[in-house]
């Protein structure tokens, strides 16, 4: 999945994996349930566009967070 954002007029694209959530299940005919989860988007890479072309940021954004976004590691990004 590829998303775009823009950011103060600069475009970036933010190649990833989208899980949706998981609804909440109070009660199955047991008695037991199912808490659910969040929706959770990870990232694999993120890219700039530039008036020269498309520039891959991935290691630039990854030094500058404590998150590494490298391809082969999912990554929790973020949360809803």
């Amino acid at each position: 999945m590829e998303v775009q954002l823009k950011l103060n007029d600069q475009l970036l694209f933010i190649t990833g994996e989208y899980e949706p959530e998981e609804p909440e299940v109070r009660y199955y005919p047991d008695g037991s349930g199912y808490p659910g989860t969040p929706s959770e988007f990870y990232i694999n890479k993120v890219e700039w566009e530039t008036v020269n072309g498309t520039i891959d940021i991935t290691n630039l954004i990854n030094s500058l967070t404590s998150h590494s976004f490298h391809p082969s590691q999912k990554t929790e990004y973020m949360r809803n």
